[in-house]
């Protein structure tokens, strides 16, 4: 495949050329969808004009009978003035207001009950397109559109193997598990799009305070007068804890410049004028001309650093502290310097938000927009029942993927010479045993319900980490390690001298933190179904999983399920059962199918672990206070 002209030049490609071509590709896609599902559109719009017109009546309704109401209030409020009043509001209320507001009531009522009779039209007319939308939507928008880009469906075990022997990429790490992997390649040279949780040890403050009292005397003209003192003593320790965050970002494998290193981070020039970036230039530009000398002086070929010879991009792009000078030179061309400051100095749509990190054969690329959106796309977010509105989110939801996704590669497209180079092919020395990537097995593993996979006792969200067990044709048995932390309660008394002049103990509870884990098998099969397909067989799928496995979960072609049995000779048994066409299963009425989809809607992405409250952890927390002494721990007092 030839390389693509407008890629050349990242920015300008995505607005002149990529950005309307993907939203002419997500329009064509959600029109034949519609057209294959057989949905009516004509008669969705009717049913959305009726509906439409219902909120109206509704509305006007609900405005009427609010006024009603408020009338009577104020009615209420002037008969207060006056027993008469009183008793002749009553009278009225009760004779003209109170049945026209029951009138109106029961009017609303009876409309709101047509108008979700209504919905309920206009939800069967858009099931079976409901039905259609799969995974990786956005991924084969952005094949349609750059077809120089090869999107997987799934990270499978062998292109992990081909970036694990390669270039070193591992998944070894007991603190980062991956909840969202997509892999792909461009000319052959892969790739990966990320999100990870993650897990660190943090030292935490834990602060407790006390209030002292004590009283002094002073004399005065008319005698000896009482002083009355208040303090607050402080006391703060210090105790490592567990903190959790997501993470997302891209990795690339590439040959060109295979022996260079060197890191760059974002540096905010989108939101500076000409002069504050000229005034940046000239103040890098003299720092490097001393590294220069310095590197010189030494004569040390690991700090061997040259100026570059174009200053607004070492100031800008940086990678100052790389470690071939020749390979640097090799990968940034003047086009790419041209490139990359272009896309680093134009504030739309994101600027310079980019971390760039090169370890020899991969590179890191994590920007700041990618921590906020998601890239998961559970296809319940385009469900609904509104044709014309339905289409107008497909694309708003797809076009922001694609934009992200583009600009997490556009630093990297901004070299020709990554373009240019095509992988060569790697021979494997032996056979890879598994279907899938451990990245693949733990972003399944973590669409489970946390609670089916905690260990026991824990206090914390869990790092799953998964270990190949056996392959049997299509599936893959993997462990399920589940990483995470008890806790004990502790209590450290600290001493403090108070205005008073005396000592005081403070005490500062707190808690100390023991790892625990919990390994489950996993089976994971791999059968290529669609949504549709698998949706048709699901209850087959789950009534033939009685007794062997638990808690399926499907998406991207991909089927997991708790292994009950510690037999492995009866692993295996899923495949049976998931391949059955789709075509043998009963056909489901309407209601059916429209129950099924909203519950998929109710059951979107609930799995999500979140870092616990202070509140959560010590209401699960159990025992007694241990009591821990104050040279055991880093202290900080203060007093208020």
């Amino acid at each position: 495949m030839q390389a693509d002209d407008a890629l050349l030049e990242p920015l300008n490609g995505y607005n002149n050329k990529y950005k309307n071509e993907f939203v002419q590709n997500a329009y064509k896609y959600f029109d034949e969808l519609i057209q294959n599902a057989g949905v009516d559109v004509e008669a969705n719009r009717r049913t959305i004009a009726d509906i439409k017109l219902k909120n109206e009546e509704i509305a006007n309704v609900e405005k009427k009978i609010r006024k009603l109401k408020r009338k009577r209030f104020w009615l209420f409020v002037l008969g207060i003035i006056t027993i008469i009043g009183w008793i002749f509001v009553i009278f009225y209320c009760k004779k003209n207001i109170n049945p026209v507001i029951r009138n109106c009531e029961e009017y609303l009522r009876d409309l709101i009950s047509q108008r979700d009779a209504l919905i309920a039209v206009a939800k069967a007319q858009m099931a079976p397109a409901n039905q259609r939308f799969d995974w990786n939507i956005p991924a084969k928008l952005t094949e349609m559109t750059i077809p120089l880009i090869q999107m997987d469906q799934y990270f499978d075990g062998k292109k992990y193997e081909y970036l694990h022997r390669k270039y070193g990429l591992n998944d070894e790490d007991e603190n980062i598990s991956s909840v969202f992997i997509q892999s792909g390649s461009i000319l052959g040279n892969p790739f990966l799009l990320c999100k990870d949780f993650n897990t660190e040890m943090r030292k935490k403050a834990y602060s407790n305070s006390i209030t002292i009292h004590w009283t002094t005397y002073v004399r005065t003209k008319d005698g000896t007068r009482a002083v009355h003192h208040t303090q607050t003593l402080t006391a703060t320790i210090y105790e490592p804890a567990p903190v959790y965050w997501y993470q997302t970002y891209l990795v690339y494998g590439n040959d060109a410049a295979p022996n260079l290193t060197f890191s760059r981070y974002p540096t905010d020039v989108e939101n500076m004028t000409e002069k504050q970036i000229e005034k940046m230039v000239k103040k890098t530009a003299k720092k490097l001309n001393k590294k220069e000398t310095k590197s010189y002086l030494d004569n040390d070929d690991k700090t061997n650093y040259q100026r570059f010879g174009n200053d607004e991009f070492e100031a800008i792009f940086g990678g100052t502290d790389r470690n071939n000078e020749l390979e640097f030179n090799l990968l940034f061309t003047p086009l790419a310097q041209k490139n990359l400051l272009t896309l680093m100095k134009t504030k739309e749509p994101y600027g310079d938000d980019f971390a760039f990190i090169k370890d020899k054969g991969l590179n890191y690329i994590q920007t700041e927009h990618d921590q906020y959106i998601d890239y998961y796309i559970n296809p319940a977010v385009f469900f609904g029942y509104d044709h014309d509105l339905m289409r107008e989110n497909f694309v708003k939801i797809n076009s922001k993927w694609f934009k992200s996704f583009y600009f997490d590669m556009a630093p990297l497209m901004c070299v020709p010479l990554y373009q240019q180079h095509k992988t060569t092919e790697y021979i494997y020395d032996e056979d890879i045993l598994a279907n899938l990537s451990p990245y693949e097995c733990e972003m399944m593993a973590n669409k489970f319900d946390p609670r089916e996979l905690k260990p026991e006792d824990a206090i914390t969200p869990s790092i799953y980490k998964t270990h190949h067990v056996k392959t049997n044709g299509f599936n893959d048995l993997v462990a399920v390690t589940a990483h995470a932390y008890r806790g004990e309660r502790r209590v450290t008394y600290v001493s403090k001298i108070g205005g008073d002049g005396r000592s005081h103990t403070i005490p500062v509870h707190w808690i100390e933190y023991f790892p625990v884990e919990k390994t489950t098998n996993m089976m994971v099969n791999k059968n290529e179904k669609s949504r549709y397909e698998y949706n048709n067989i699901a209850d087959k799928v789950r009534a033939g999983m009685q007794g062997l496995f638990k808690d399926g979960h499907f998406e991207r072609g991909l089927f997991a399920a708790l292994y009950l049995s510690n037999d492995y000779h009866e692993f295996g048994g899923i495949e049976s059962i998931m391949g059955q066409s789709a075509s043998v299963a009963q056909a489901q009425n309407i209601e059916e199918i429209v129950k099924k989809l909203d519950n998929e809607l109710d059951n979107m992405d609930k799995n999500n672990q979140t870092e616990p409250t202070d509140e959560e952890i010590n209401k699960n927390l159990s025992g007694e206070e241990k009591e821990v002494s104050e040279d055991d721990v880093e202290v900080e007092t203060s007093e208020e």
